[in-house]
């Protein structure tokens, strides 16, 4: 049978075939051509760009500069084009930006102020002080809104440079939530640099104070310009803050800081209103200082059930000092029935152990022998910042308390003392037992190498347990000084089998390598 032939429409189907995909083949090359050349001429148009911008003619520099302000499509433009370039490179199209010296060009700044080269970060911000605030400051002002932290605080930096013009610029973005927080930093930097800037700036910062027309943000912001500037003119605005709860913990913190006696009755009233922000108020009061708010720092900060409460109080009394003690005297003679958690009794305590008046100290020394162990325990733990050697005898004595927490607050003040503690805690080594004398031990550790000559000098008493636990306790400090003694007081004592067993110890204990580990702070029961 003849084999089929093609017909002659088939033929044609497959001739138009191939020519149509030597067609489509020939166009694809001709845009392929077209891209690499296009891409060609642009390198060399970039490298002759690059040459122009790194040459050293200004006025050719210049003229590069307006090229790529041309291309420009956007602020950010020009410096991301560059990125992939030698620092050298980006540092050549920023000074040519610069010596250009227009608004546009101060935008174009900007964006290099994020460089990964830290360096170049700060050569772009130079460049925009250069360039002054006749001409960059709107760019200077979007920087303190960029998402970038490094633009806003180089614009922040810019803006501080520029000084006054920078005020009422950096006030109109207040309202502004990106750029408000930077803004405000601008702000109070400026207001304590001058007498007259501070006063522009309360200016145009106080009318920000006004719920009716700003919002939370804005108010709190002005709050803190306010109060970067310590700024005590602003007192009243500032109190009349406090009685809208959106303000006023930051309206709190500034008064506290400022520190005018003026903010003290409001204070105080809030103080025993508001328990969300009791703490803050308490604070405020310490930093105040005003004599006035004792009571209420007695009653609502010592007798707080909240513990950070309490201990903030401590310390605003602390601050008070004396005018303080009469109030906090009484306060120690309240009886359980008037203090049913003794919180304010153990308040009381802890603020007149701290003080460095003799008064207050003896105060505080009466209350180690109060029937309630929690105002013993803040007592003993105060005295330690008396400062008054008064204390060391009641202190020593506090380490036979029944209360182990009182006792170990004890040997820790009395380790506060140093080298003046070391003559009663020594003595204990002979005349101590049980959790005295290891209370005794424990405070000799603490105080450390000021307890070294005496505890040396206990090795020659002709108490076998000083000569045993000076020993032991010469190990555990690592005197490698105490040596010799040692070896005197194992021959003086060698009929002692005790003794000569722990100074034996220690020899072998600081013979070898030096102590270490949680054990070689533990003294012996």
């Amino acid at each position: 049978m003849a084999a089929e032939q093609p017909t002659p429409s088939t033929a044609d189907d497959e001739a138009l075939d191939a020519r149509g995909r030597n067609i489509t083949l020939g166009i694809f090359a001709a845009i392929v051509l077209l891209i690499v050349g296009l891409v060609t001429l642009n390198y060399f148009r970039r490298q002759a760009l690059v040459r122009e911008l790194k040459g050293a003619d200004i006025a050719q520099r210049q003229r590069a500069a307006g090229t790529l302000l041309s291309r420009a499509t956007n602020d950010t433009h020009v410096a991301e084009q560059f990125q992939g370039e030698k620092p050298s490179v980006r540092m050549a199209v920023i000074r040519a930006l610069r010596e250009l010296g227009s608004s546009d060009a101060a935008l174009k700044l900007v964006p290099f102020m994020k460089d990964s080269d830290l360096a170049l970060r700060y050569y772009a911000r130079d460049a925009l002080m250069a360039l002054g605030p006749e001409v960059d400051m709107e760019a200077v002002m979007k920087a303190l809104g960029d998402t970038d932290g490094n633009v806003r605080d180089r614009g922040a930096e810019v803006a501080i440079n520029f000084g006054q013009p920078s005020i009422p610029q950096a006030a109109q973005l207040l309202t502004k939530s990106a750029a408000r927080p930077t803004a405000g930093k601008v702000l109070w930097s400026l207001g304590n640099q001058q007498e007259a800037w501070r006063t522009e700036v309360r200016a145009l910062t106080l009318p920000y104070l006004d719920p009716q027309q700003y919002d939370e943000n804005t108010q709190n912001i002005a709050i803190k310009i306010l109060d970067e500037m310590r700024d005590v003119p602003s007192v009243p605005a500032l109190i009349k803050a406090l009685d809208r709860p959106q303000t006023r913990r930051a309206a709190v913190g500034a008064l506290g800081r400022i520190g005018d006696h003026r903010a003290t009755a409001r204070l105080v009233q809030l103080l025993q209103e508001d328990e969300m922000i009791r703490g803050v108020l308490v604070v405020a009061l310490g930093e105040i200082r005003d004599p006035a708010s004792v009571p209420a720092l007695i009653d609502y900060g010592l007798g707080s059930v909240s513990d950070a409460v309490r201990a903030s109080a401590v310390n605003a009394l602390r601050a008070i000092g004396a005018p303080a003690i009469p109030d906090l005297a009484a306060t120690l003679r309240l009886t359980d029935a008037q203090d049913p958690s003794a919180y304010e009794r153990a308040g009381a305590a802890a603020v007149l152990g701290g003080l460095k008046d003799s008064q207050s100290t003896a105060l505080a020394i009466s209350a180690l022998s109060n029937p309630r162990a929690s105002v013993r325990e803040a007592a003993a733990g105060a005295l330690g910042d008396s400062n008054n050697p008064l204390a060391i005898p009641a202190l020593a004595a506090a380490l036979d308390d029944p209360d182990g927490d009182v006792a170990a607050r004890a040997a820790k003040s009395l380790s506060a003392f140093g080298k003046a503690a070391v003559p009663v805690l020594v003595a204990n080594l002979n005349t101590a037992a049980g959790a005295p004398l290891y209370w005794a031990q424990q405070s000799l550790i603490y105080i450390g190498a000021a307890a070294r000559p005496a505890l040396r000098q206990a090795l020659a008493a002709n108490q076998p347990d000083s000569v045993r636990w000076a020993a032991l306790l010469l190990s555990k400090l690592g005197d490698t000084g105490a040596v010799p003694a040692l070896q005197q007081a194992r021959e003086r004592w060698s009929n002692d089998p005790e003794v000569t067993f722990a100074v034996g110890a220690a020899l072998q204990r600081l013979s070898g390598p030096p102590p270490s580990g949680p054990e070689s702070a533990q003294p012996a029961a």
